[in-house]
Order: structure tokens, then sequence, then C-alpha cells
């Protein structure tokens, strides 16, 4: 049963559970404000491009990576300091 809810996982799912996953490690190991960080992140998301396809075993992999974090793992998105899961949410062609 568990396949079929990760095959039912939407984009717009996956965004936010990943806005609060962060979020809740930036409250956790830097004292961030979470309802700021929540909305940051919601007006700093920008459209997937055209011909993307989202992959959502990935994208639920990357969610469940960043939720187990500690403070002592880096958080970049500058220096893609995500997990390797987070790249493949989306594969553009």
């Amino acid at each position: 049963m568990w396949w079929i809810l990760v095959a039912c996982y939407t984009e717009d799912a996956f965004r936010e559970d990943l806005d609060d996953a962060v979020c809740e490690w930036k409250q956790e190991c830097y004292q961030e404000d979470l309802s700021d960080c929540l909305r940051d992140a919601i007006g700093a998301r920008q459209p997937v491009p055209a011909g993307c396809e989202f992959r959502p075993d990935d994208a639920q992999q990357c969610v469940d990576q960043v939720a187990e974090m500690d403070c002592e793992d880096e958080l970049s998105e500058a220096e893609l300091g995500f997990p390797e899961e987070c790249g493949r949410a989306w594969v553009c062609r």
C-alpha cells in the first residue's frame, strides 16, 4: 500500500513538505523563526521548467533525508548541500 501513496505524491505536496523540513531544521539549528522561514520559502519558489518530469519516489526520499539531518549537516542551496535525492526529484531534458 505504501507504493500507492508515493505514486500519489504531488509536486505541490513535495514543495510544501520540503519547505517544512528545511524550516524545521533551520529553527532547531539556527533558531530561525518557523513562520518567517516558511513565508520566505513560499515566496522564493520558482516554477518548474517545461519538460521536467517529477519523480515522486526521489522527492519523498529527499524530504525524508532533510528531516533526518542534524545541526552538523550543512544545507546550502548555493552549494547544493541538499541530499542527493533532492536533485533527482525532477529530471529535466
